[in-house]
């Protein structure tokens, strides 16, 4: 069962949530420079002295504006929560899963008794406990 948990989780990390982090990496922050810089710029120009700037300003800056405030920031939030908890659940829960289920085939490897050692320390401590 664990395997097709962790597996599932394991793709989501690394193929969903990797092209999310691309997206935000690459094609996010493409946009973010063309606000931040390019179009900040246009804004100053027009603030100064021209209606062609504003044109500029009120139609393709905004547009990348509006793609780097709201595409952008919704694929820079999944990959921020959604991807980290998965990147998460595979890192701790299903590797830590993966040992028990490895020692449940070996157990004669040394991390094996040690796990299997705490393991059933932890038993007995919670049955005495209950």
């Amino acid at each position: 069962m664990w395997e097709s948990f962790c597996k599932f989780h394991q793709w989501i990390w690394e193929s969903f949530c990797k092209f999310h982090q691309w997206i935000w990496k690459s094609f996010c922050k493409f946009h973010q420079w063309i606000w931040e810089s390019f179009c900040k710029f246009h804004q100053w120009i027009w603030e100064s002295f021209s209606k062609f700037h504003q044109w500029i300003w009120e139609s393709f800056c905004k547009f990348h504006q509006w793609i780097w405030e709201s595409f952008c920031k919704f694929h820079h939030w999944i990959w921020e929560s959604f991807c980290k908890f998965h990147h998460w659940i595979w890192e701790s829960f299903c590797k830590f899963h993966k040992l028990i289920w490895e020692c449940n085939n070996k157990p004669e490897q040394r991390e094996c008794t040690t796990l299997n050692k705490m393991i059933s320390l932890c038993f007995h401590f919670s049955q005495d406990f209950f």
